[in-house]
């Protein structure tokens, strides 16, 4: 019994360094992350309370459907009852978000579900897309004002054409510590992590021989110095000045990937704490 009972005070010690270290994270990550429960918000970080626009305590008294335009509330609520009863649902989802101000964001979250003090909790972590969708909407109206937008963009922007890269914005040189000149200048597998070449010379074929290759997809980029990002990136073809044109759209998802990952460690050390002391119980 005084073995069991020492195992048991290790294990507790155990989760709480793992959920200290999971809150230090999500905190101090700059992407926005957030867990519900049937009755509500149970934690979110800063980054998500700035993207809404709400309180720490106003988030907790908030009913999550509030979040979303109220001709998507009965969809949305309908997902999250199928998700906390176990159903096997997409783990990812674009959307559109409604701020405290009324202003609409549009996000793209990543989704898991885990068992949180014994109580099916949906885990997001969210990106702000809008920038994304509004460039692809100022490409079509008006070059100028596609250029003066990417170039403001948090969001990395890219014109490719068969000779390489005729534009990159300001946010990819920030990322990569390139200079926009040498973006300009260097072969775009350049910029790939090595594992990552061939599959993105893949998909390029695809979409070449129009085959409709994945149109967003995660990658690894390495910077300047040789540090590797992750990035979201999605793809679209149109044609600019009579030649067939890429843009390609990204944000970096390094952060959110730590904390991903960060997720799997403590749902797997969790598991393996409870089957010990389930198998030392009996």
């Amino acid at each position: 019994m005084l073995a069991v009972a020492i195992r048991d005070s290790h294990s507790r010690q155990q989760l709480v360094e793992s959920e200290l270290k999971f809150r230090t994270l999500a905190t101090s990550s700059h992407y926005a992350i957030a867990m519900v429960q049937p009755q509500g918000f149970v934690f979110f970080n800063p980054a998500f309370e700035e993207m809404t626009g709400y309180s720490s305590t106003e988030l907790k008294q908030l009913d999550p459907l509030e979040l979303v335009p109220e001709h998507a509330r009965d969809a949305l609520a309908t997902t999250l009852t199928e998700r906390f009863a176990g159903a096997p649902l997409p783990t990812h989802a674009k959307a559109e978000i409604v701020t405290k101000g009324g202003e609409r964001r549009w996000i793209d979250a990543r989704l898991s579900t885990i068992d949180l003090d014994v109580t099916p909790t949906l885990v997001g972590t969210v990106v702000d897309v809008t920038d994304n969708k509004l460039a692809s909407e100022a490409l079509r109206e008006s070059e100028q004002k596609f250029r003066t937008l990417a170039d403001n963009s948090h969001a990395i922007i890219v014109l490719m054409q068969e000779q390489g890269a005729i534009y990159v914005n300001p946010e990819l040189a920030r990322i990569t510590e390139y200079s926009r000149e040498e973006l300009l200048a260097i072969k775009s597998w350049a910029l790939l992590h090595p594992d990552e070449v061939e599959k993105v010379r893949r998909y390029r074929r695809q979409r070449l021989d129009g085959e409709g290759p994945p149109q967003r997809h995660e990658t690894r980029i390495r910077t300047k110095a040789g540090r590797t990002r992750w990035i979201d990136v999605s793809v679209s073809a149109f044609r600019l000045d009579d030649r067939p044109t890429t843009l390609v759209t990204a944000v970096d998802i390094t952060d959110r990937k730590v904390v991903e990952e960060e997720l799997r460690s403590s749902e797997t050390r969790l598991r393996t704490l409870l089957d010990h002391y389930n198998t030392a119980s009996r």
